[in-house]
């Protein structure tokens, strides 16, 4: 008995150590992380040439990504300097990957918003209607991509714990039918929904991109730099979408996971 609790209590020495070491790794790489954001928030800010409206709503996901760095940061340095009782560890990760799914469910949605804009000013560069109210849809559509994504991960701050014996491993301890409901629910509005999205809105202007050519008469020197230009247009759209899916997929298939077995992740 003795032996089993000097055991117990070595092998959560080791995992705390474990934590502290990799925090202490992680630091830098936020820190860098962060500096890289706030550079390029700034650049798209006080630079003239990126005064457009994508840009604008690119930087909506610049600001989204430096809330989520920001955060790991903080939890990194909790973890890599101290050792925290069971309601602080509670609390420290119910914050964390509430900011943390916040985020990424801001910046991965707001790609879809970014399609839609694109779409009209490729495609449908003459439709009045997104003419006249082109300001009007996208202050609607951020307001509705921020509301639906926070009211989406607030059960997060009520399934989201710790161990007692495991003061810093984030994890849903206790996984019942709700909260497996919660997990297929989050997975379908913030993975499925927008990657079916952005796979349209994008594979449309790829379509109209490779078909379109230029009214009237051309040099055969224009055509290649028409058709060059379009090629790395094309790049672009599918380096974004092929990084959405990507970066996306793990994260929402391991909720799913967890949902059709109902098994949390120290189980």
């Amino acid at each position: 008995m003795i032996n089993h609790s000097h055991d117990a209590i070595t092998n959560q020495h080791l995992l705390n150590q474990i934590y502290q070491y990799a925090a202490i790794v992680g630091i830098p790489v936020f820190l860098f992380g962060l500096m890289i954001n706030i550079f390029i928030l700034y650049i798209f800010l006080s630079d003239k040439q990126f005064k457009k409206t994508s840009y604008r709503l690119m930087c909506v996901s610049i600001v989204s990504d430096i809330m989520s760095t920001i955060t790991s940061l903080v939890t990194y340095a909790l973890i890599a300097t101290q050792h925290l009782e069971y309601d602080d560890g509670a609390l420290m990760c119910r914050l964390a990957l509430f900011f943390v799914f916040v985020s990424f469910g801001i910046s991965m949605m707001n790609l879809c918003l970014i399609g839609i804009d694109r779409y009209f000013i490729i495609v449908k560069p003459l439709s009045t209607f997104y003419l006249i109210y082109k300001n009007y849809i996208l202050v609607i559509g951020e307001i509705s991509i921020w509301s639906i994504v926070v009211m989406t991960n607030i059960p997060t701050l009520h399934f989201v714990s710790v161990y007692h014996n495991d003061t810093m491993l984030c994890d849903i301890p206790n996984i019942n039918l709700s909260v497996s409901t919660f997990f297929v629910i989050h997975a379908i509005i913030i993975f499925v929904i927008p990657t079916l999205f952005i796979l349209t809105i994008y594979g449309k202007i790829i379509a109209f991109q490779k078909s379109y050519r230029r009214p009237g008469e051309s040099t055969q020197q224009e055509r290649l730099e028409e058709q060059m230009k379009n090629k790395r247009f094309i790049k672009m759209l599918l380096w974004i979408s092929t990084s959405y899916i990507i970066i996306s997929w793990p994260f929402s298939a391991s909720l799913v996971g967890m949902a059709v077995t109902q098994q949390s992740v120290r189980m």
